[in-house]
């Protein structure tokens, strides 16, 4: 796991062999950096995308068993021991059972709502869940590959 700014990739080939039912937070952090503020001294939530709509985007790299696992973009304000503790959950993408390698869900990223880290959580559809996944942020939905830098 690292924090990464530039390249909105999340995950890359990610196993979901040990994930659990209960959910587990994988990959790449994305710092969206220090909260914003307000004339009044109020706490903005961050809007990434520099005024255009950002897309949550997963992809199968290695077949995933007969169950069907649910993949999560989650937000925290803070982090702790390099995890995000407390994480929202601000959208969620289910993949198909057996979902063949190359198989793509694509939703639109929330707007409002979103803190200063992000990161993929996956909760698994059963204990042996098998299989891999890749999850990135685009200005492209279902994008066939992770741009260096989606905001441009």
């Amino acid at each position: 796991m690292s924090i990464i700014d530039a390249k909105l990739q999340l995950c890359d080939a990610q196993t979901l062999a040990s994930t659990t039912t209960s959910g587990v937070h994988v990959g790449n952090i994305i710092d969206l950096g220090a909260y914003n503020y307000d004339g009044w001294g109020a706490t903005l939530v961050q809007s990434p995308g520099e005024g255009q709509q950002l897309y949550f985007n997963v992809a199968v790299t290695t077949v995933l068993s007969a169950h069907s696992p649910r993949i999560q973009i989650a937000t925290d304000s803070a982090l702790a021991s390099s995890a995000m503790a407390s994480a929202t959950v601000l959208a969620e993408v289910k993949l198909p059972a057996s979902a063949a390698a190359g198989t793509k869900r694509s939703i639109t990223f929330p707007s409002g709502g979103c803190l200063r880290y992000v990161q993929v959580r996956v909760v698994a559809g059963h204990n042996s869940q098998t299989g891999a996944i890749e999850a990135w942020l685009s200005t492209v939905p279902n994008d066939s590959q992770i741009p260096t830098n989606a905001l441009k």
